[in-house]
């Protein structure tokens, strides 16, 4: 209330102040309306005045008015010999009359309340290196929103899509997982797990990298690659066995080397530069050739092997001729040697003793290398 009424029928007076005026029938004064806006602001003043010295109010304490004016009086009173406006102590519903204690200390402004300490108040500067400002939230709230704008419009959905560029994974567990789960599958049935494949975008290359189940007998890691060809090549790592290649076969292991030599070895016991001469295992060789020897009576022959052994050796041949009734045989007293051996060929029967004629001798013969 701070303006004097407004009421219909009000009166000025002398002061210029606006008035009631009482109802005067005989007189045609009709008199001023008192309506609930004079009567309110009045109340609410009153009202206003007692809460502000720190009473509660109530219609049943008829002495508020009085009680209020003579704190607030007090108050100002004090204020003035201390030269502060001092903080009541309780006085109000709700509060207690505890002894509050309010002091610096080394961490801060700290209170006291019936000795118990409640610790380092909260002050502007205190916050502000703790938490934001109405600014700086508003300004992080507004990074939020695009940053989820740009992941919505940038991200990958878990459903499907398509990915481009590099993406990497790090640390030293954990990786990119595909996985499924086929349910209860037949057994004897195959089933195929999601991979990761890689394609030559139209040049018709592409391979896989997955899991094969052969249902209630193994797990199997399968690679597969086509080719331009249209073709479909696989590698199949299976469980307990072999690893299989469809177009090559098994793989070998350096375990089954066991049961070869190594081709030095190879080399060294076969390999020869004369077709003549077949070498063999344990420092054994073969000679198998054919040569020519006249006939000439009992005359002896040298007979001289390709390659010499290395020792002496032992050799078989075949050189009869039925039709002039010639034969082969080694020549008396001689034993074959490293270099070869000698023979003598015999005429008989009705043949010419003094033949010439050649003689073709096949000879074998095996000693050491």
């Amino acid at each position: 209330m701070v303006d004097f009424t407004q009421s219909d029928g009000f009166v000025t007076d002398a002061q210029g102040r606006r008035q009631y005026a009482n109802r005067d029938d005989a007189a045609l004064v009709k008199g001023t309306e008192v309506d609930a806006d004079d009567h309110n602001q009045v109340r609410n003043e009153l009202v206003y005045l007692v809460s502000q010295s720190g009473l509660n109010p109530s219609n049943k304490d008829l002495t508020q008015v009085y009680q209020a004016v003579q704190k607030l009086v007090a108050a100002g009173a004090s204020s003035a010999a201390v030269g502060f406006t001092p903080v009541e102590q309780g006085g109000i519903t709700g509060l207690t009359e505890d002894k509050v204690n309010i002091g610096n200390a080394s961490g801060g402004l700290s209170a006291y309340v019936a000795g118990q300490y409640y610790g380092v108040l909260a002050t502007q500067s205190w916050a502000a290196g703790l938490f934001a400002t109405q600014t700086a939230l508003t300004n992080e709230i507004q990074r939020a929103s695009d940053a989820e704008s740009n992941l919505q419009s940038g991200k990958y959905d878990k459903t499907g899509g398509i990915l481009s560029g590099t993406v990497t994974v790090e640390g030293n567990t954990g990786g990119v997982v595909a996985q499924y789960n086929p349910g209860s599958p037949a057994t004897d049935t195959y089933v195929n797990y999601p991979g990761f494949v890689s394609v030559a975008e139209g040049r018709g290359g592409e391979f896989h990298c997955q899991v094969q189940e052969h249902v209630g007998y193994k797990f199997i890691g399968l690679f597969s690659l086509r080719g331009s060809s249209g073709n479909w090549r696989y590698m199949s790592l299976p469980e307990g066995a072999r690893i299989n290649d469809s177009d090559y076969g098994d793989v070998a292991y350096t375990a089954d080397l066991a049961s070869y030599v190594p081709t030095a070895t190879y080399v060294s016991d076969f390999s020869t530069s004369d077709s003549r001469v077949i070498n063999l295992p344990y420092g054994k060789k073969i000679q198998s050739f054919v040569v020519s020897v006249p006939s000439n009576g009992t005359n002896s022959h040298r007979i001289t092997y390709p390659e010499a052994f290395s020792g002496a050796s032992v050799p078989t041949f075949n050189g009869n001729d039925n039709s002039q009734s010639r034969s082969v045989s080694l020549a008396n007293n001689t034993t074959p040697d490293a270099t070869g051996f000698d023979i003598a060929v015999s005429v008989h029967g009705n043949s010419t003793a003094g033949s010439t004629d050649a003689l073709t001798l096949t000879v074998n013969a095996i000693g050491p290398r």
